[in-house]
C-alpha cells in the first residue's frame, strides 16, 4: 500500500499523559516504541512531551509539563 512511502520523511511528535510518578517510567515503552516506529518508517522523531496527572485539570499543577509544552512544537 505504500505506508511506509508516504510517511517518510514527515516529522512524529508524541503527547502523553500517564497517572504515575514521573519516575516509575511507565510511559516509557509507550515513547520507545513510538520512536522506533519513526526510525523504522525513515521519520524525524521530535521525542516525546510528556505529563503527568490523574483527574481533568491535573496537568495544569505539572510544571515541569508546562514548561516543555510551550517551546514543544517549535
Amino acid at each position: 500500500l505504500g505506508f511506509t512511502a508516504t510517511m517518510k520523511g514527515r516529522t512524529m511528535h508524541a503527547v502523553v499523559v500517564d497517572s504515575d510518578d514521573e519516575k516509575e517510567g511507565s510511559s516509557l515503552p509507550l515513547i520507545d516504541s513510538l520512536r522506533r516506529t519513526a526510525v523504522y518508517m525513515d521519520m524525524t522523531w521530535k521525542g516525546a512531551l510528556t505529563g503527568h496527572a490523574n483527574r481533568p485539570g491535573d496537568i495544569e499543577t505539572d510544571a515541569a509539563a508546562l514548561a516543555a509544552a510551550a517551546t514543544y512544537f517549535t
